[in-house]
């Protein structure tokens, strides 16, 4: 329904029968149009490579209609991995942050929020793409092999060391 006031309405009560309309002219709505519902990602930032198992997702959101609620989405490489949903009470702006505890691997993730007028904004849509963080908790593997001098060994002027790095 159109809630603005260029909409108008016409109601036809009828049980039976054949109906035809000469509809002259015809004007799309956006749902979004009278809206102010607005969505800003704070953190983390798109590409974030992280060791810290707790990830920490912001937003902040403002409507003059209100915000109804918040769902943050986070997916892995087998589907669905986190959606929790937070209601937001009708509040015309507020900072939402969720701390979710992420298993290493890569995720794609993105926040949709909804208004008390019923608007929506995906962040993955309004910014062409999802966001992905990646956790890495393992450090990396460090081998000194032969020829690298001994830990304390005195070296002359020049010293060949040998490095072995697996992550």
């Amino acid at each position: 329904a159109c809630n603005s006031p260029r909409c108008t309405a016409a109601r036809y009560n009828a049980t039976s029968g054949f109906f035809l309309f000469n509809i002259s002219s015809f004007t799309t709505y956006s749902s979004m149009e009278n809206s102010s519902l607005n969505v800003t990602i704070i953190s983390p930032a798109n590409g974030t490579i992280t060791n810290q198992s707790n990830a920490t997702f912001s937003i902040n959101a403002s409507s003059g209609a209100g915000l109804a609620n918040a769902t943050l989405n986070i997916y892995n490489s087998t589907g669905l991995f986190n959606m929790t949903t937070i209601n937001l009470g009708g509040v015309v702006q507020t900072t939402v942050s969720i701390i979710i505890w992420l298993a290493d691997g890569v995720y794609n993730w993105f926040w949709t929020v909804v208004d008390l007028a019923n608007n929506l904004v995906n962040t993955g849509v309004q910014e062409g793409y999802n966001r992905t963080i990646t956790i890495d908790t393992i450090a990396p593997a460090i081998n000194f092999t032969y020829p690298t001098p001994s830990n304390g060994s005195s070296v002359g002027s020049s010293v060949i060391i040998n490095v072995t790095v697996v992550d």
